[in-house]
């Protein structure tokens, strides 16, 4: 695989959505189809970019990582994402390199989990941060 920023976010989306039960964002944020079921967001977050040798490097780059449920019953939410606190850092680990896109993952932290709001709607789950080394011509 090529890497690249792009390249990761789509290969941590992968792995996530290979775990049971995610599933991508819905398109339209006000989309209530399965609304109740894990979605995961990757986005590009802060980082250092230099230039060398003709080669552009990250190192390191924070990948913002989302994975939550639409919040209507903290008991009800809390048992659908709980479980992905182990399992999503387990399997992101398992492909140091996300399969190509990127040297390799430096380190994951668990950067939250519970309650919040995006984009005005109330979310429940947990928010990741992937540092990653990239090298690319």
């Amino acid at each position: 695989m090529t890497k690249g920023i792009q390249y990761a976010i789509a290969a941590v989306q992968d792995v996530l959505l290979a775990q049971s039960g995610v599933r991508y964002a819905p398109d339209n944020p006000k989309d209530l189809a399965a609304q109740a079921e894990p979605v995961s967001i990757c986005m590009a977050g802060p980082g250092f970019v230099n230039y060398a040798d003709g080669l552009t490097i990250y190192n390191p780059i924070t990948l913002r990582l989302w994975l939550t449920v639409a919040h209507k019953d903290t008991g009800r939410d809390d048992a659908k994402v709980i479980g992905y606190g182990d399992t999503v850092p387990a399997a992101l680990w398992a492909t140091i390199d996300l399969s190509g896109t990127v040297d390799s993952i430096e380190q994951i932290r668990i950067v939250g989990y519970g309650p919040w709001q995006i984009n005005g709607m109330p979310r429940y789950g947990w928010a990741f941060e992937i540092d990653v080394s990239i090298r690319v011509c």
